[in-house]
């Protein structure tokens, strides 16, 4: 391997956490930010390019990298369940404080 300075690198990680984090990010900014097509597009497009480096690295195999982007499409479905909108927020702090 081309890894210098490592300490026990894990050659078979499953899933991809860069790819996992990557796709969350993406859903995440593409939800909650109003960007124009061509900003879309660069999210979108740098999730897969995360993606695809983790493969050509070595570090992940194909099928780490897709369960990777899977998952972290499915963890922000649980975000999106649990995000308090700015109406409800201040109502549940109130609620807690007294």
């Amino acid at each position: 391997m081309d890894m210098f300075i490592t300490i026990s690198v894990d050659k078979y990680s499953f899933p991809s956490g860069h790819a996992t984090r990557a796709a969350m990010v993406c859903r995440f900014v593409l939800h909650h930010l109003v960007l124009a097509i061509p900003l879309r597009v660069l999210v979108v497009l740098w999730a897969v390019i995360v993606g695809i480096s983790r493969v050509m690295l070595g570090r992940h195999n194909v099928s780490d990298v897709v369960f990777g982007f899977f998952m972290g499409y499915m963890q922000y479905s649980v975000v999106k369940y649990f995000w308090l909108s700015p109406l409800s927020a201040p109502a549940l702090f109130a609620v807690w404080n007294q």
